[in-house]
Protein backbone atom coordinates (compact mmCIF):
# COMPACT_ATOMS: atom_id res chain seq x y z
CA UNK A 1 0.00 0.00 0.00
CA UNK A 2 1.56 3.17 -0.70
CA UNK A 3 2.62 5.24 1.95
CA UNK A 4 -0.05 8.60 1.41
CA UNK A 5 1.20 10.19 5.12
CA UNK A 6 4.71 10.19 4.44
CA UNK A 7 3.82 11.30 0.39
CA UNK A 8 2.14 14.49 2.40
CA UNK A 9 5.19 14.79 4.78
CA UNK A 10 7.44 14.99 2.11
CA UNK A 11 5.36 17.49 0.07
CA UNK A 12 4.53 19.99 3.05
CA UNK A 13 8.40 19.47 3.28
CA UNK A 14 9.06 21.05 -0.20
CA UNK A 15 10.10 18.11 -2.31
CA UNK A 16 9.39 17.41 -5.73
CA UNK A 17 6.85 14.82 -6.93
CA UNK A 18 9.76 13.26 -8.77
CA UNK A 19 11.76 13.18 -5.46
CA UNK A 20 8.04 12.15 -3.57
CA UNK A 21 7.96 9.18 -5.51
CA UNK A 22 11.34 8.06 -5.47
CA UNK A 23 11.51 8.22 -1.73
CA UNK A 24 8.58 5.75 -1.08
CA UNK A 25 9.15 3.68 -3.98
CA UNK A 26 5.39 4.15 -5.84
CA UNK A 27 4.90 5.88 -9.03
CA UNK A 28 4.59 9.55 -10.18
CA UNK A 29 0.92 9.22 -10.70
CA UNK A 30 0.23 7.54 -7.10
CA UNK A 31 1.78 10.89 -5.64
CA UNK A 32 0.38 13.33 -7.98
CA UNK A 33 -3.18 11.44 -7.27
CA UNK A 34 -2.43 11.87 -3.36
CA UNK A 35 -1.22 15.11 -3.39
CA UNK A 36 -4.61 16.20 -5.27
CA UNK A 37 -7.12 14.70 -3.57
CA UNK A 38 -4.85 15.78 -0.36
CA UNK A 39 -5.13 19.71 -1.78
CA UNK A 40 -8.93 19.04 -2.91
CA UNK A 41 -9.54 18.09 0.47
CA UNK A 42 -7.84 20.80 2.55
CA UNK A 43 -5.84 17.91 4.12
CA UNK A 44 -2.84 18.43 5.92
CA UNK A 45 0.47 16.02 7.24
CA UNK A 46 -0.39 16.92 10.82
CA UNK A 47 -4.05 15.86 10.13
CA UNK A 48 -3.88 12.57 8.75
CA UNK A 49 -0.64 11.30 10.79
CA UNK A 50 -3.41 10.46 13.02
CA UNK A 51 -5.99 8.89 10.90
CA UNK A 52 -6.23 4.69 10.66
CA UNK A 53 -5.35 3.07 7.91
CA UNK A 54 -8.57 2.58 7.07
CA UNK A 55 -9.44 6.38 6.87
CA UNK A 56 -6.29 6.60 4.83
CA UNK A 57 -7.37 4.17 2.15
CA UNK A 58 -11.04 5.81 2.31
CA UNK A 59 -9.53 9.13 1.56
CA UNK A 60 -6.60 8.39 -0.80
CA UNK A 61 -7.30 4.73 -2.45
CA UNK A 62 -8.63 5.31 -6.37
CA UNK A 63 -12.60 4.13 -6.73
CA UNK A 64 -13.10 1.52 -9.22
CA UNK A 65 -15.37 3.09 -11.56
CA UNK A 66 -17.13 0.68 -14.05
CA UNK A 67 -18.88 3.31 -15.98
CA UNK A 68 -15.60 4.86 -16.90
CA UNK A 69 -14.01 1.70 -18.03
CA UNK A 70 -13.93 1.29 -21.69
CA UNK A 71 -15.29 -1.34 -23.41
CA UNK A 72 -14.62 -3.00 -26.78
CA UNK A 73 -17.67 -4.00 -28.53
CA UNK A 74 -16.88 -6.03 -31.56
Amino acid sequence: MPNYVEMLRLHEAGFSLRQIAKLVSSGRNTVTRTIKIAKEKELTYDEVVKWSMEDLLLAFKPQKDKMNRKHHIM
